[in-house]
């Protein structure tokens, strides 16, 4: 089945659909495991109101790696602003432009890995613009978030992050503790955040550095949706 068939079927008669167009799976999974001691796991489904307002899942997300002469991973996340009708494919771009542009750079760059994810977001703003004038609208229809997680050598105790917008990043401890490793955007009880097309996306101070005293069990990156199951206010 299509997922544009899947997407009549999911939402009942008399509901409001959005444009057949564009198309996105309900649900997406990806493995990484060719790491030696790591493993990357991605998920995304639908949630439960999107189903019932018969829209696109409007979140993202990439998983990268590479083992020579190193080893390193990339995780990226996008989440789009619902209330945009085009927000799912700026999630898409979001995550495939800048975990592009750190795979194709990761190898020069290791000396400021930081760095490297902020000129990676700033690559993904440019391709969000881009789209936005071929498709004849706005930066603002493709509002998305966007966080990334980088390792950028396995052998050393050190990630890096960026984040726009609301959503999670952290490490695991062996002893469930939790280390944010972002800091989120939004008035929690307002619903509000920032995007990623947004002159706040450029803060240098979104690009950030972690030492690692001892390795943790995980690391996750994930929206607001699944990040308040999983660290609840």
């Amino acid at each position: 089945r299509s997922p544009a068939t899947r997407a009549r079927r999911t939402s009942g008669a008399g509901r409001r659909r959005r444009p057949q167009h564009d198309a996105v799976d309900h649900r997406e999974t990806a493995l990484v495991d060719h790491l030696p001691r790591v493993r990357l796991f991605g998920a995304s489904r639908r949630g439960r109101s999107h189903g019932w307002a018969g829209s696109w899942r409007e979140d993202a997300f990439r998983l990268s790696a590479g083992s020579a002469p190193r080893s390193w991973w990339l995780l990226a996340v996008a989440d789009g602003a619902w209330s945009r009708s085009l927000s799912r494919v700026g999630a898409r771009l979001a995550v495939s432009a800048a975990s592009r542009f750190v795979t194709e750079r990761i190898d020069v760059a290791l000396r400021d890995p930081s760095l490297l994810l902020l000129m990676a977001a700033r690559a993904a703003v440019a391709e969000i613009l881009l789209e936005a004038a071929w498709r004849g609208t706005t930066e603002a229809d493709l509002a998305s978030t966007l966080l990334l997680l980088l390792c950028a050598d396995t052998e050393v105790a050190t990630v890096h992050s960026y984040q726009i917008g609301d959503g999670l990043i952290a490490a695991f401890g062996a002893g469930g503790s939790v280390r944010t490793l972002g800091a989120p955007d939004g008035e929690i009880y307002a619903g509000t955040t920032r995007f990623l097309a947004s002159d706040a996306a450029f803060e240098p101070a979104r690009a950030r550095r972690h030492e690692l005293e001892t390795p943790p069990r995980g690391f996750v990156v994930a929206t607001d949706g699944v990040a308040d199951d999983l660290v609840p206010l």
